[in-house]
């Protein structure tokens, strides 16, 4: 399931508990800080995903601000295993 998350939008703590442990069950996820530019239109992300010795991934997301909600403008696989 995607959900989008406006400006100023908290995220229910059910919501990031339930997302942690399925993480944990199923692998292990971690985001990077997100890097803003001055105009905050524009943001700087990686993840990466790891769910065992030899499977797992890694990404670079540039997001960009379009009618006020974040879309993925460009990727960049860093890893993959």
């Amino acid at each position: 399931m995607k959900k989008v998350i406006n400006d100023g939008e908290s995220v229910p703590q059910k919501e990031i508990d339930d997302a942690t442990e399925q993480a944990v069950k199923n692998g292990l996820f971690t985001l990077s800080e997100i890097i803003f530019n001055k105009q905050h239109d524009r943001a700087l992300v990686s993840y990466s995903f790891v769910c065992g010795e030899l499977c797992g991934q890694g990404r670079l997301l540039l997001l960009k601000k379009v009618g006020g909600k974040w879309k993925i403008h460009k990727t960049c696989q860093e890893w993959l295993r």
